[in-house]
């Protein structure tokens, strides 16, 4: 075969499956013309034929590479202008390097390596434009006024570090006066603690508003109230108020807020008492318009001097209730009731809201004590003749022991001695049960236990009863009387002492007569009768009394 039939030399540059199948397309192609016998002719025609159809292939290809130079070109072009632009924004160093290394590849290799390159650089410039961005925070924060733009990338750097130190320390001493732990509060980069010193600032700024106001206000009550601040605790607030400070602390704001809280309540208080007080006089005032205008304040003159004003109105009042809580101290009287009820009853008039309620309150508990007094008429008439007849006991045995000669001349006048005894020891017992059986009566009705003069006046006169004391001892003493007088509580009322003057005289006390069987009084008593010793002059009559002594009936 001539040389008119072979493939061209490009072929064996293909890789070797594909030259093995065209050598064997090319081997089957020439045994395929010999078997034929195909002429030259023909064997130059189907030769043109494959030699057409891989020029054609060729051409194809070849402007598909063109098309792919020029895209490649036109990228490493982009990716070189880029780089070129952003690298000046750049501390200068190894992209300028790497720039010229990547452009000396061949396109392909070019192109990858620009792409790895300017994704570098871009990423450099992204950090670049942070510090920038955090610079300019920065000095915002620090209240200055700084042109990033203009630093170049080494001044740039310089400067980052330069504020980020004094950023730094504004940032934690913010977070001291704002009583904040610095631990709690991470500083991160150069922007955001530049933010978070911002936010603090204006926290700042309006703690210190809030403490100004504050002081302000307690200055105020204060003056309000026509006083002088409370050294040391309103020490901050008096310094606030008068000239506010460059910077307030948490600290301070804290005491100032504690210095207006203390104002306020002071200041409640005494709003409170004023308005008691107003209301108490117009309670006892019937015009009190044109003194409240004068002392309507709250301060402390104000009211002293409606103090003083209510004090003197209370005592007119009293003034005019004085003939009321006599005739209620007599009630308290009559009825042995405890003064202190009496005491209670006025601590409440005197805190009636005005005169028209005291009144009221007095006329109520006049009331009460007279249906009070009325329930024990029979106990106090029976208690008042019993009280009688111990007293003429007491005044006979007084009157008795007074006489000097009385163991010489006429024994007449003990015939009159024994037969007042006598008579005392036959009445003395049924005005006493009488008595009791009126208190038990009563205390059943009203179900609650009956005193006179804080005495259980049943339970002593029970007591007498029930433990048999002996009237006398002998001889017709009559000592037991002051026991008795005693034991009913009647030792402190008034006794007549005039029998004593009767009694020299001759003559001896008149004793009541029998009661009737109507009312009786009321009375108790614990204590124990003591004995009287016997003079020398005495022994005989006793020894003649002895013997009637034994049939006495007991208290």
């Amino acid at each position: 075969m001539d040389s008119s039939g072979t493939l061209p030399d490009l072929v064996t540059l293909a890789p070797a499956p594909a030259f093995a199948d065209l050598q064997g397309l090319s081997t089957d192609l020439i045994h395929l013309w010999q078997v034929v016998g195909a002429t030259t002719d023909e064997q130059q025609a189907a030769a043109e034929a494959v030699v057409a159809a891989a020029c054609q292939a060729a051409a194809a290809s070849l402007e598909a590479w063109k098309a792919r130079r020029e895209s490649l070109q036109k990228e490493c072009q982009e990716l070189e202008e880029s780089i070129k632009q952003q690298v000046p924004k750049l501390v200068e160093g190894h992209f300028l390097q790497d720039l010229a290394k990547a452009l000396g590849c061949p396109l392909q290799q070019q192109a990858a390596a620009l792409r790895q390159l300017s994704q570098e650089v871009c990423q450099a410039v992204a950090v670049q434009e942070r510090l920038k961005q955090g610079l300019a925070a920065a000095c915002a924060a620090l209240g200055m006024d700084l042109d990033v733009e203009g630093l170049s990338p080494e001044q740039l750097a310089a400067e980052v570090r330069r504020r980020e130190q004094q950023l730094r320390e504004e940032y934690l001493a913010a977070l001291r006066a704002l009583g904040l732990n610095p631990e709690d509060f991470p500083e991160g980069d150069l922007g955001a603690m530049a933010q978070r010193l911002i936010e603090l600032q204006a926290q700042l700024r309006q703690l210190r508003q809030q403490a100004l106001a504050h002081a302000q206000g307690a200055r105020a009550i204060w003056s309000e109230l026509k006083r002088s601040p409370e050294l040391p605790r309103d020490a901050e607030a008096q310094d606030l108020a008068d000239g506010p400070p460059a910077a307030v602390t948490a600290a301070v704001a804290s005491k100032v807020l504690a210095s207006l809280r203390a104002w306020e309540a002071q200041r409640e208080v005494a709003a409170e008492e004023a308005e008691r007080l107003h209301g108490l006089i117009r309670g006892h005032w019937a015009q009190p318009e044109a003194f409240l205008e004068q002392h309507g304040g709250i301060h402390e003159a104000d009211l002293k001097a409606c103090s003083q004003k209510l004090q003197q109105l209370r005592e007119e009042c009293r003034r005019a209730e004085a003939p009321l809580r006599r005739g209620l101290q007599q009630l308290y009287h009559k009825t042995g009731c405890d003064l202190e009820l009496l005491e209670s009853c006025y601590q409440e008039v005197e805190q009636a809201t005005g005169a028209k309620q005291r009144l009221k309150l007095l006329e109520k508990e006049t009331q009460r004590m007279e249906e009070y007094l009325e329930s024990l008429r029979v106990i106090l008439g029976q208690r008042e003749e019993l009280k009688a007849l111990v007293v003429a006991g007491e005044c006979f045995e007084r009157a008795a022991q007074a006489g000097a000669g009385r163991w010489v001349g006429s024994s007449k006048h003990f015939l009159e001695e024994e037969k007042f005894r006598k008579r005392f020891i036959r009445q003395y017992p049924d005005l006493r049960d009488k008595l009791i059986l009126s208190i038990e009566q009563w205390e059943g009705t009203h179900q609650k236990p009956f005193k006179h003069q804080g005495i259980a006046l049943g339970d002593r006169l029970r007591d007498l009863r029930d433990h048999g004391v002996a009237l006398a001892s002998a001889k017709g003493d009559l000592s037991i009387m002051a026991v008795l007088l005693e034991a009913l509580a009647m030792h402190k009322e008034k006794v007549p002492k005039s029998a004593a003057k009767g009694d020299r005289a001759g003559k001896l006390p008149h004793l009541p007569s029998p009661p009737s069987k109507g009312g009786m009084g009321r009375s108790s008593s614990d204590a124990t009768m003591p004995k009287r010793s016997s003079s020398p002059t005495r022994k005989l009559k006793k020894q003649q009394s002895a013997a009637s002594l034994t049939r006495l009936p007991p208290i």
